[in-house]
């Protein structure tokens, strides 16, 4: 069975107001991300890899869960299965295999708990399986959102598919982000500027479509450059779009976005599975000026299309064209990701400098702000509770490795 072709998009754009009535949670003072507040410390308490553990599959890391225990549940969606690590970082155990029948999977979509039962999304079989805490298979279910395939063409020309629960609610409701598969067009000399706009669905027990939580919305543009005969582009950096995570516990949707309304401030909103605004909170942030440190680090890290053409121009050869379109921004966007932790708290991935780390701000459930903690630059968080966080790094092989770090004020 073939998979539709997956475009991650991550960012969204949300509607502030409460529509069940339950008032927001909105604080008067607007609190500074990058101001005085505690500090965080992240210790490197364990690294996951084939050096620790021989049985550690080399292929990427999907989601990740922190156990009620201490243990991690570790998708790996080219496998498929979901290993089950102990406080050690040993592999003490796997969840599913390849399969059609009870327990197994053809793909791993999500990864999450609902009280104690740890589910996983299945989008090759429309279906979701739930296990115990000891990875013991209990059921699954044929659950796909009734839709009809939608197709998108704002700058891109992509179609919507049905797909499976990414998060599961109290109640028997679920939310769903429809499979995406991009249409391919040729590449052109022109700038192109899109918007990608994925509404991100509730559906009920029997797959209706409910209602619309939020809004995942990417905003990109790219610049064509011709070498030897041939079109290449690459995507500008440093684009400011909205940023949105769900979140793993089955609490809603978390969206931040830069207000750019001539104030340097960020917006959080958190909304809960009835759509209603949990809390909706501004806060300001000290703009940091894009250097060309920054310009030409970020330019070496875009990776050109099409890729490995012999003669093809490297990230920085396409500086002018960019200049010339007016894409080179005066300021650094002041969030370049967004990850929801399991405990409720919000972690925003703060400006991408030239600096080989990079800061993130935490936020408790309510709003406040816990402090901010630096990790490397290459470093992917995928699960975070208050004292704990997991990230993934790649090496230059794309072999990924699991990182536990403890963090503290």
């Amino acid at each position: 069975m073939q998979r539709p072709t997956l475009v991650l998009a991550a960012l969204a754009l949300v509607v502030g107001a409460c529509r069940d009535g339950a008032p927001a949670s909105r604080l008067d003072a607007e609190p500074e991300l990058s101001g005085a507040h505690s500090d965080l410390t992240a210790h490197l308490e364990l690294r996951i890899d084939e050096a620790l553990d021989p049985d550690w599959p080399l292929t990427r890391v999907g989601d990740v869960v922190i156990g009620h225990d201490g243990r991690l549940f570790v998708s790996q969606p080219q496998v498929p299965a979901v290993y089950v690590l102990d406080e050690t970082g040993r592999v003490t155990g796997t969840i599913g295999r390849r399969g059609e029948g009870p327990g197994e999977f053809m793909g791993l979509a999500a990864l999450g708990l609902l009280g104690d039962t740890l589910f996983a999304s299945d989008p090759d079989l429309g279906r979701v399986s739930f296990f115990s805490p000891d990875g013991e298979f209990i059921r699954s279910r044929q659950w796909i959102a009734d839709m009809e395939p939608q197709r998108v063409e704002d700058g891109f020309r992509l179609l919507l598919l049905p797909g499976p629960p990414v998060a599961l609610f109290s109640g028997g409701s679920a939310l769903v982000r429809p499979n995406m598969m991009l249409l391919p067009e040729p590449p052109g000399e022109e700038v192109r500027r899109t918007t990608l706009r994925i509404p991100l669905l509730k559906i009920d027990a029997a797959s209706k479509v409910v209602d619309t939580l939020a809004w995942e919305e990417t905003t990109s543009a790219t610049v064509g450059l011709r070498r030897r005969g041939s079109v290449f582009q690459i995507a500008a950096p440093f684009q400011r779009h909205p940023h949105t995570a769900i979140m793993p516990s089955g609490a809603g949707v978390v969206v931040a976005r830069d207000l750019e309304s001539g104030r340097a401030s960020v917006s959080v909103n958190r909304i809960g599975p009835g759509a209603d605004t949990l809390f909706s909170r501004n806060y300001t942030y000290r703009p940091v000026p894009v250097t060309e440190a920054d310009l030409e680090r970020s330019l070496g890290d875009l990776t050109v299309f099409p890729p490995d053409v012999d003669g093809a121009p490297d990230g920085p050869d396409f500086m002018r064209p960019l200049r010339e379109a007016g894409l080179v921004p005066e300021t650094l966007p002041p969030v370049t990701g967004l990850v929801a932790g399991q405990d409720g708290s919000i972690w925003l991935r703060r400006e991408e400098a030239a600096a080989d780390r990079i800061a993130w701000t935490v936020l408790e459930k309510n709003g406040e702000v816990r402090g901010t903690v630096s990790l490397p630059r290459g470093h992917r968080v995928v699960a975070a509770l208050e004292t704990v966080m997991v990230a993934v790094e790649e090496d230059e092989f794309d072999v990924p490795s699991v990182l536990r770090y403890r963090v503290t004020r």
